[in-house]
């Protein structure tokens, strides 16, 4: 009897599972589908998952070359995974379409500061200092 008993809850835990597996899965695909092409890259790389968010940014980036912020968080996306030459290169092109931008500045210098070049960081956070970048000036501060 006690064992009939614990087949069926393995198997009613079984069933569950991959009830609730298959209903997160059409959800979260359903979901993701009706996202664009950028907006799926800023939730995979919100959520973590920064493989996948350059593979977005990528093709986000063929749809609208002119789509800075992209370049810009495929570069923060290359950091988090220690791509630091992808990240700075990526993030240099933000800033060479929009070099008034002072969250790009800071961005870079702080992928500039995770490789180890302390030089180029802080010239890059006093240049984003400069353009107004609060998390930059607060940083000169301390």
């Amino acid at each position: 009897m006690k064992t009939k008993s614990i087949k069926l809850s393995v198997f009613i835990s079984i069933f569950l599972l991959v009830l609730i597996l298959s209903v997160g899965q059409a959800f979260s695909n359903e979901f993701f589908d009706g996202l664009t092409t950028y907006e799926k890259a800023t939730f995979s790389a919100t959520y973590g998952n920064d493989k996948a968010a350059i593979v977005y940014f990528n093709k986000a980036i063929k749809e609208d070359p002119a789509n800075i912020d992209a370049y810009f968080y495929m570069g923060i996306s290359y950091g988090e995974l220690g791509e630091y030459g992808k990240a700075i290169s990526s993030i240099t092109v933000a800033i060479n379409l929009s070099p008034d931008n002072g969250n790009y500045y800071f961005g870079r210098g702080r992928i500039y500061m995770m490789s180890g070049d302390q030089e180029k960081a802080m010239a890059d956070i006093t240049q984003a200092a400069t353009l107004g970048n609060k998390d930059a000036i607060n940083y000169l501060d301390r």
